[in-house]
């Protein structure tokens, strides 16, 4: 390498550093400006920080209160409450009078602010879902389009369906809220596809109990006759539906068969006691407090007040620097 060529490469990196250094004292010097502003204006800062103060305690404000409740969904009507909980928080949004009024509501100040519901993931008795399904479990997340806002994997809608239990989230605009809570319920629960799926619902139950009660009626007979002599069940077993024959009769598969049903019966029986409406509560209601930004205005209200003061004070000095620079030119030219 020439001597040249390295006196030019010195060169070049002088002009860097050199380059540096002034955009190093153009920001300090922007620096010490900035501070020195806040120390000779500090007591318009104090001011507007009391001010802000004062003015957020003044402005108060309704405080916002929440629920979350865990419910649950009969007779597969999970989609049918989810779209009828996302419909009513839309009317709540677009604060439809007559809607509000026919769910008993007031207008003017409805107890219910929004509502939101998500389910509560069983991922155990998920799998046990599609492992018994003849969908595999990669071909339905494979159909899946998930985002980051999702709530993952097992939150979409392929798979709330397969879930009972839910996450009711309400928020209301005072305490008292939660006493409006009959009229979310209500609202899903009288839909009209709701009310028919669960009235059919209940009746397949009661038909199913009915049918499995004559089974066990049939099998007692059966049983009866078959202790006192082999030769009365020859004749009695064929007017029955269950067994025609006597040589098939299996004590031990009758009984256990009884016993079946019997434990059916009695789940079904117990289902329909608690089965009234396709979605009930079944967590104990309590509302809390729901602390957010609106319920700080004595920290917001100052930090505006000194932003927008910063804010003037730069784009006022920004002007009047580029004012002086342009008059400049406009004298030297």
């Amino acid at each position: 390498m020439s001597t040249k060529d390295t006196h030019e490469r010195d060169m070049d990196l002088a002009d860097l550093f050199d380059l540096v250094g002034q955009w190093f004292y153009r920001v300090m010097k922007h620096v010490f400006r900035a501070i020195a502003f806040l120390f000779k204006f500090w007591w318009v800062i104090a001011l507007l920080i009391i001010g802000g103060v004062l003015l957020g305690i003044l402005a108060g404000g309704a405080e916002n209160h929440k629920s979350v409740l865990v419910v649950k969904t009969n007779f597969e009507s999970q989609p049918y409450v989810y779209n009828a909980i996302e419909q009513f928080n839309a009317n709540l949004e677009e604060d439809d009078t007559l809607f509000l009024r026919s769910v008993g509501l007031q207008p003017e100040e409805p107890a219910i602010r929004a509502v939101e519901i998500s389910p509560v993931v069983d991922v155990v008795k998920l799998l046990e879902k599609i492992e018994s399904s003849d969908r595999t479990f990669e071909t339905i997340v494979s159909e899946l389009e998930v985002k980051e806002d999702d709530g993952g994997v097992f939150a979409s809608e392929k798979f709330y369906s397969n879930y009972d239990y839910h996450k009711l989230i309400l928020s209301f605009h005072s305490e008292d809220g939660l006493k409006k809570l009959p009229s979310l319920l209500n609202y899903v629960n009288e839909q009209p596809y709701i009310k028919e799926l669960v009235q059919e619902a209940r009746k397949n139950y009661q038909e199913r109990i009915d049918q499995n009660e004559r089974s066990i009626a049939q099998m007692n007979k059966v049983i009866d006759v078959y202790t006192d002599a082999s030769a009365m069940v020859n004749q009695t077993s064929s007017s029955l539906s269950f067994y025609n024959n006597a040589s098939s009769i299996s004590l031990r598969e009758i009984f256990l068969y009884k016993s079946e049903l019997t434990e059916e019966n009695e789940i079904l029986k117990n289902n329909m006691v608690g089965l009234e409406d396709a979605l009930v509560v079944v967590s104990s209601a309590q509302t809390a407090r729901d602390v957010g930004i609106t319920d700080k205005k004595h920290i917001v209200y100052p930090f505006m007040l000194v932003f927008f003061f910063l804010l003037f004070a730069f784009l006022r000095y920004t002007y009047l620097t580029i004012k002086r620079k342009l008059e400049s030119r406009d004298t030297r030219s």
